[in-house]
């Protein structure tokens, strides 16, 4: 997820390795637009995503893409978590499975989330553990 600067829009803009058709982020009320060019010479690599999407504001510049002249910054100033666009992304993709939860969802965050001590030992509290490190992943504003 990313941030372009340049042009009428303003949105959020969601990088893909595939191709979308149809108006799918309005059905999901999502306020981002998918970002694929037509030309294959001016795709982005995936080191220029990673550039775009770690481009925050004010301790990186926007990150510049020579082959268009489109500006980027983090787009975590729109989606601090983008799991949860990760999510309905996913449910746009595979329909047969929409309304089903996925296994798993992994989300990399670079908060940090201090890990209890047990203080009772068994299955329960290992459970109990890990869902708070997970909840704790999720809370975007105190990642």
């Amino acid at each position: 997820m990313s941030k372009l600067r340049s042009g009428k829009s303003h949105k959020p803009i969601l990088l893909t390795n595939y191709n979308v058709t149809g108006p799918e982020c309005e059905k999901f009320g999502l306020n981002y637009e998918i970002l694929r060019s037509a030309n294959p010479k001016n795709e982005i690599k995936v080191w220029e995503a990673a550039l775009a999407t770690s481009a925050a504001p004010p301790y990186f510049k926007p990150y510049v893409q020579s082959a268009t002249g489109k500006s980027f910054v983090d787009g975590g100033l729109h989606y601090n978590c983008p799991a949860w666009v990760a999510h309905h992304k996913r449910q746009i993709l595979w329909k047969d499975v929409q309304y089903q939860q996925p296994d798993v969802l992994l989300s990399l965050g670079t908060g940090r989330v201090p890990v209890p001590q047990p203080t009772k030992r068994g299955f329960r509290n290992l459970v109990n553990i890990i869902l708070d490190m997970v909840q704790g992943q999720l809370n975007s504003e105190e990642a």
